[in-house]
Formats: structure tokens, C-alpha cells, sequence
């Protein structure tokens, strides 16, 4: 009876393990420290992504530009920033997107960018000519339900005398921007800009006009530009109070903004009662007075245009 005990023992103890179950055993635990090395490696990659990418904005030439927590994911490829600041050069204040999220398409290969900002959506798509050493970025764009007074308000002073106090804007950019060196060169590339403005409410400080604020304004505008010409093909303002078309275009002067030649034409139409007579001059008043409309053409640099009512 003890011998059988010791047997049953000596059986119940494990074998000592096969050459196969070693080597099983032992690719198990190289591929772990693979993939512990390759999660390390991930996160120490994504930290150089992230840092190389706030060195990329503070180089920016002529803008200020400041993002909260981005995150840079690899599967799959995206980055996500909370917040990301632009100060444009003078202006009183900076622009603020949010909800930043950028990431990969593949048919075609490029990039996707999506971000809130001043209450509404904005969505674009940017495609570069091809995979290695491209020489053309193809941008599109979409706005929808963006609040215009805090859109524009860093680059509108306080002191303006039209001041946008409400209104909703919709629209669509495209832009073809040449690469030079790596970079868009936007002197040598062209594009197109559509707008449309809705239940828009403006502040007027215009002493010839009696009403200081206008209500339910709609508008359109239509732009085109190739190189250094702005074309602007339509830009159409109307509120029950006034209507007002422009049209022309300007030739632009990037190193000195005021510098740029313009020629626009442009015509408002206001009711008579709408405007103080002693503050208008004696040719616009008595156009208003002919026609119901004032049509003036606008030429000459920015810095110091002329204003020349047509009959």
C-alpha cells in the first residue's frame, strides 16, 4: 500500500518541460518586451510630434500662435488640440479655434482639419499634388454658422464706424497655393471666397445717416484672386433700410498693405428720410433725390483713396 502511495507521487509531479514549450515560452516573452519597447518608443515619439509642432508655430512669420493640450495620436493618425490661439500682427486680440481635429484621408491622400470656432463649424480638406516632393496644395473649405462679430472682431478696431453686432456667416473657400522650398508661396497661387451673411445687426456711428443700427441684414459676397489681383466679382449688403452693391478689383501689395491700387464701383441705395440732407454733399444728395440711389467709383491706393460720385 505505501509503494502505491509512493507512485501515485511520483507520477502526480510534472515533467520537466519540452524544448518546444521553452521556446514557445520565450518568443511569448520577447514579443512582450517588443511591444512594451514599442509603446515606449510611441509615446516618446508623439511627445517629439508635439514639441516639434510648437516650435513649427512659434516660427510662423507675422502671427502669434498658441495651442492648450494638443494630443497626437498614431492609430489612427490624428491630432487633437483643445485650443488653438492666432494673434494677428496689431490686432487687439486673437482669433480662437476649438475642438481642433486634424487627420488622414485616403482616397485622395491628404489631410482633414475640422474646428470650432466664434459658435459655428469649420471643415477643410487639404490635398498635396502628390506623395513625395509635391509642388501644389489644393485647400478646400467650409463655413457654417459662424458668429461674425467675433470673427472679425481682431481685426476691427473699437473705434470703427460700423460695427457688426450680430449675424451668422456661411461659405465656402478654395485655394491652389504653389509650394516653394516646402512652403505655400500665396503670391503665386490663386483661389475664390463665397460668403453669405444672415440676420446680420450692425451699430453705425455715421453722423449723415439718422439711424445709428441696422436690423435683418442679409448679404453676399463673391472674390476671386490669382496672384497679387483681388477680383471682387459681388459684394451685396441690404437691411430694410439700405441696400448697397460693390464690384472691382485691387492689386495687392504684401509688404505694405496700404500701398495696394484699387478700383471698385459701388451703388446704396437709402430712402431720403433716412439721411440728415445738411450733412450730405450737395452732388450725393441730389442724386438721392434723381435716382433714390448714390453710385460712387473708389480708385487709388488704400492709404489715400479718391471718391468720385458718378452722374
Amino acid at each position: 500500500m505505501m509503494r502505491a502511495l509512493l507512485d501515485r507521487l511520483l507520477f502526480a509531479l510534472p515533467s520537466p518541460p519540452s524544448r518546444a514549450s521553452l521556446v514557445r515560452g520565450g518568443l511569448y516573452l520577447l514579443f512582450g518586451l517588443l511591444l512594451y519597447g514599442l509603446f515606449l518608443g510611441i509615446l516618446y515619439v508623439r511627445e517629439l510630434g508635439v514639441v516639434g509642432l510648437r516650435q513649427w508655430c512659434g516660427r510662423l512669420p507675422g502671427v502669434q500662435v498658441d495651442m492648450s493640450r494638443p494630443e497626437l495620436s498614431f492609430f489612427p493618425p490624428a491630432l487633437k488640440i483643445a485650443e488653438l490661439t492666432v494673434q494677428p500682427p496689431n490686432a487687439p486680440e486673437p482669433l480662437a479655434f476649438r475642438n481642433v481635429r486634424a487627420g488622414l484621408t485616403a482616397f485622395p491622400l491628404g489631410v482633414t482639419l475640422d474646428a470650432d470656432i466664434a459658435g459655428g463649424e469649420l471643415n477643410a480638406t487639404v490635398i498635396p499634388s502628390s506623395l513625395w516632393n509635391p509642388e501644389r496644395l489644393a485647400v478646400r473649405s467650409s463655413l457654417s454658422g459662424i458668429g461674425i462679430e467675433p470673427l472679425i472682431r481682431p481685426f476691427v478696431g473699437k473705434t470703427s464706424l460700423v460695427q457688426m453686432r450680430g449675424g451668422k456667416l456661411d461659405g465656402s473657400a478654395t485655394l491652389d497655393l504653389p509650394l516653394q522650398n516646402g512652403r505655400p508661396d500665396p503670391l503665386a497661387g490663386e483661389g475664390s471666397l463665397n460668403l453669405s451673411l444672415r440676420e446680420g445687426v450692425a451699430a453705425l456711428s455715421l453722423p449723415m445717416l439718422k439711424s445709428s443700427r441696422l436690423d435683418k441684414l442679409e448679404g453676399t459676397v463673391e472674390t476671386g484672386w490669382k496672384k497679387n489681383r483681388l477680383t471682387l466679382h459681388q459684394l451685396a449688403v441690404r437691411s430694410p433700410v439700405i441696400a448697397c452693391t460693390v464690384q472691382g478689383q485691387a492689386t495687392l501689395v504684401p509688404r505694405d498693405l496700404l500701398a495696394s491700387r484699387m478700383d471698385v464701383q459701388s451703388a446704396l441705395r437709402i430712402p431720403l428720410e433716412q439721411v440728415r440732407e445738411e450733412l450730405i454733399p450737395e452732388r450725393t444728395l441730389q442724386s438721392l433725390k434723381d435716382k433714390g440711389e448714390v453710385r460712387v467709383r473708389i480708385r487709388d491706393a488704400f492709404r489715400r483713396p479718391s471718391f468720385d460720385v458718378q452722374p
